[in-house]
């Protein structure tokens, strides 16, 4: 799942909301929902990568917004991570069930 987000953002730097729309049915993919397109996540290989990173832009995840279906975090919401550091988002994940212990 998140080797499509490393590849798309070493290919494209910017991603549009056809990139999100791909990305968001990966990550349903692998959490096993189906996608009507067959959009399946891939494993990161050397061939993704680009040859020379030296001098490549750091990239940090701020932010993730207008979630929807995220266990128990509510619809619209947005979660904002700490630009260094490790930011946990913690909660009850409802009824112990196995399929969304790992989320």
């Amino acid at each position: 799942m998140a080797t499509r987000c490393i590849e798309r953002l070493f290919q494209k730097q910017r991603l549009d909301p056809a990139d999100f729309d791909d990305l968001y049915a990966i990550m349903k993919c692998a959490r096993g929902i189906p996608d009507p397109q067959g959009r399946q996540p891939s494993p990161l290989t050397a061939a993704i990568l680009p040859a020379n990173v030296r001098g490549a832009p750091h990239v940090v995840l701020k932010k993730m917004r207008d979630l929807k279906d995220v266990n128990r975090i509510p619809a619209g919401a947005e979660l904002e991570f700490s630009p260094t550091g490790m930011t946990v988002v913690y909660g009850d994940n409802g009824p112990a069930n196995p399929d969304t212990l790992a989320s």
